[in-house]
């Protein structure tokens, strides 16, 4: 999986868009240490209006929100090379308000609606391991990692850490993680935004980048092929 930027020139550490607005690596983490903030308050408002003894509640929120900072961070650390061919558009523009919705259904019936405690659990540790998962994918790929389906210039076929294993580690912890995220909140809804639009979603992806691996490293990629899964090692 790759990690996307808008199209912008790289001077000196910073990054800059094309709509002419620069953002640092240090403005980049000044908003996120804001939205932890307001993060943090609206989970501190939700627990007095929602919540009640043991906690439970806020308890996973909690640790749904130090597993997302942990995520941030991984991201946050990468400083992604220059794009030398993009396959497709920006899928994001369809994806991300489905997403956003999700997260809203989510959030509604987890904090509105009683819980199955045992549920919850099982959906929270799916959705940390998803997030190390996804992390840890992050970090190998370094300056290679996008969300767009691209080719950074000089790019490497990274076959270390996860990706000795499986061609698409990043894309399995995203599932494990919104599957989790879904079933921790005990929302049906979700969990159905997340098995109608994420997975034939990141199954048309995949197929994507597949392919243009393939164009990009014809025989080294053959070869990666035969050793690795696509998904979950020594399954598929």
């Amino acid at each position: 999986m790759f990690f996307y930027s808008f199209p912008r020139l790289r001077a000196k550490g910073m990054f800059l868009y094309s709509k002419g607005i620069i953002f640092s690596m240090e403005k980049r983490k000044f908003f996120f240490v804001l939205g932890a903030i307001i993060a943090l308050a609206i989970m501190a408002f939700f627990t007095m209006l929602f919540d009640s003894k043991p906690f439970i509640k806020t308890i996973f929120t909690a640790l749904v929100f130090l597993a997302v900072i942990y995520y941030r961070s991984a991201q946050l650390a990468v400083f992604p090379a220059e794009t030398k061919s993009r396959e497709g558009f920006d899928d994001r523009l369809v994806f991300f308000p489905v997403y956003f919705i999700f997260l809203i259904i989510c959030a509604y019936d987890f904090w509105v609606n009683p819980i199955n405690i045992p549920i919850t659990l099982f959906g929270g540790l799916l959705f940390i391991i998803g997030i190390y998962i996804y992390s840890k994918s992050t970090r190998e790929l370094g300056k290679f990692f996008s969300t767009a389906i691209e080719i950074k210039q000089k790019h490497e076929l990274i076959q270390t850490g996860p990706y000795k294993f499986v061609r698409h580690p990043a894309y399995f912890g995203g599932l494990l993680f919104m599957a989790g995220l879904a079933i921790g909140a005990n929302s049906l809804l979700g969990f159905l935004i997340f098995a109608i639009v994420t997975i034939p979603w990141y199954a048309w992806r995949i197929k994507k980048e597949e392919k243009l691996l393939e164009k990009e490293f014809g025989k080294e990629f053959e070869e990666y092929k035969k050793k690795t899964k696509l998904l979950i090692p020594k399954l598929v």
